[in-house]
């Protein structure tokens, strides 16, 4: 069996499975999919959770191994900094120095034969990569705002020197998600040419439930954000264009969905209410991967703000479900998008200017409602692609099988 060290930060919807000692993962399919399969393959198998997140609501403030029954290996959580702003910059340098340090004192005494990290961690996948002769694949799941900035700016900062740095290292791999976020122009810039790369699109579920967990009527118009309840997301635009499109319209007709946690969430809840259209949302914090393709299907209107990218698996199941979907236009500078415009025609999907454009998504979305033949039209078109989409076991043997190659190798 091949030592397998697996490190990566602590999604919001793995933090749940560690607060309460279940596995049981919300979102993060790639990653907790990934997990399983190795775990399941090799009993030698360790995996690292990093606190990364200023409002992680982990209830131990500490580092710790910890038995969780259903997972059947001990996992460690190593600590994140302290839930302030106040010298930001050097706490999170101080976070990274002595969670690199934690991690390499695991690696020194497990011993592993691969070590398989995620970019939350750059600091220590860099520097494992540069200073030990292990395999390090380095797993980039999207590429953020940041990231771009580092390779695009012709005035680096001390940081994104030494990012810079760090994404130059001697990796085995580097294995990216296409989720619209600009791998390829990132990874051209970022990543040594000699250095082996893979880009993956993502799968669907199939191990999904027939029902919704709430009901559906008919002849109402059904609206569904999916997503983190983040400015990244455009969560705030969102719930901004709906107000506006509530109060555009004179009957009971309309409701609008919000699955997803995060920062944002008690605002956003503030703004509703001010304008008393609290009964027209529903607010659902966190689901079963399982559960959200049956609301997804009864769903009439998506939409998705994403500034990184907008191919993540909340759009593919979007895309899977058939629903009617807005999403901005391409941002081509950084490369953002641009997959997305050729998986998805312009006659498949709604487009506005961009995720800041309130009005555009207010304008498009009344225009729908005012006429359910596009809607339709619109649906019966997203289908079609969605058929041609992998399933996630699909998806994870051919992330598995990438794995074994390397290990023969």
């Amino acid at each position: 069996m091949t030592k397998i060290l697996y490190v990566c930060r602590l999604f919001s919807g793995l933090e749940e499975s560690i607060n309460n000692k279940k596995w049981n993962p919300t979102g993060v399919p790639t990653i907790y999919r990934v997990i399983n399969k190795l775990k399941y393959h090799n009993d030698k198998f360790k995996l690292v959770l990093t606190v990364k997140d200023s409002y992680s609501k982990l209830r131990e403030n500490k580092s710790m191994t910890l038995d969780i029954p259903d997972f059947m290996l001990p996992v460690t959580v190593l600590k994140g900094t302290n839930h302030n702003n106040n010298f930001r910059v050097a706490k999170n340098m101080y976070r990274e120095i002595i969670q690199f340090l934690n991690i390499l004192r695991i690696f020194l005494v497990f011993k592993p034969q691969i070590v398989y990290i995620d970019n939350s961690n750059i600091w220590t996948a860099g520097l494992l990569a540069r200073l030990t002769k292990i395999p390090v694949i380095f797993r980039v799941m999207g590429v953020y705002q940041y990231m771009h900035n580092t390779m695009n700016t012709n005035k680096p900062s001390i940081i994104q020197r030494l990012l810079i740095w760090l994404y130059k290292s001697p990796f085995k791999l580097v294995i990216t998600t296409q989720d619209g976020s600009g791998v390829e122009t990132w990874l051209k810039r970022a990543i040594n040419p000699n250095i082996k790369k893979e880009i993956l699109l993502n799968g669907i579920p199939s191990d999904v439930t027939d029902d919704p967990i709430f009901p559906f009527k008919k002849n109402i118009t059904y609206i569904t954000f999916l997503g983190k309840l983040e400015y990244t997301k455009g969560a705030t635009e969102f719930v901004n264009a709906m107000i506006k499109v509530l109060k555009n319209i004179k009957d009971d007709k309309v409701m609008v969905n919000i699955i997803g946690f995060g920062s944002l969430r008690d605002n956003l809840i503030s703004l509703i209410k001010k304008e008393n259209l609290l009964k027209k949302f529903r607010f659902i914090e966190r689901l079963p991967n399982k559960s959200i393709l049956p609301i997804l299907k009864n769903t009439d209107i998506y939409v998705s703000l994403n500034r990184a990218g907008n191919i993540s698996n909340a759009n593919l199941e979007a895309i899977s479900a058939g629903c009617c979907i807005i999403i901005p236009k391409s941002k081509k500078n950084y490369g953002i998008d641009v997959f997305t415009d050729k998986m998805l025609p312009e006659n498949a999907v709604c487009r506005i200017e961009s995720s800041d454009d309130v009005e555009g998504l207010v304008k498009e979305i009344l225009s729908l409602i005012s006429n359910k033949y596009r809607i339709d039209k619109k649906k019966k078109l997203i289908r079609v692609i969605g058929k041609s989409l992998k399933t996630w076991d699909q998806r994870i043997k051919h992330e598995i099988k990438i794995l074994d190659r390397l290990i023969k190798d």
